[in-house]
């Protein structure tokens, strides 16, 4: 019924390629298969640029992402889906039996960090940082 792509990869990065997805997206377009995209932390890769599989495979695609690890809002729990209208209605059924309201400085905190200029530079800073990080430790590594 379905395949779950769960990427990038904490912490490295390592995600897959735009001809890696547009193959396999190929495939599945042949199937009535509904890919389950956890793009969590996409905006966290390093030596290229996140694509996402719903590019190449919109109508099968259920894309879940949110502001956890972009912008370092863990404790906040703001997540969002985004999919076709059909598959979208049944995920709506679904929600509204099983997930609680988030608090409103939660949703407003959110909405500055996906919404801004200075939101967007706040992630692209703390991804500079992060592969700062990741370079020294490599780099001690293999000393």
């Amino acid at each position: 019924k379905s395949i779950v792509l769960n990427y990038p990869s904490n912490p490295t990065g390592v995600t897959y390629s735009a001809a890696e997805l547009k193959a396999l997206a190929t495939v599945l377009a042949e199937t009535d298969i509904i890919v389950i995209a956890d793009e969590i932390y996409s905006e966290l890769v390093y030596e290229t640029t996140h694509v996402s599989i719903a590019t190449y495979l919109p109508g099968q695609t259920l894309l879940l992402n949110g502001v956890s690890k972009s912008h370092a809002m863990t404790g906040y729990r703001i997540g969002f889906i985004a999919g076709p209208a059909g598959l979208m209605r049944t995920v709506g059924m679904t929600h509204q039996l099983v997930v609680t309201s988030p608090s409103n400085p939660a949703m407003a905190a959110a909405t500055v960090a996906l919404g801004t200029q200075a939101g967007h530079a706040a992630t692209l800073a703390m991804k500079a940082q992060y592969a700062a990080r990741r370079d020294f430790v490599v780099e001690q590594m293999r000393t």
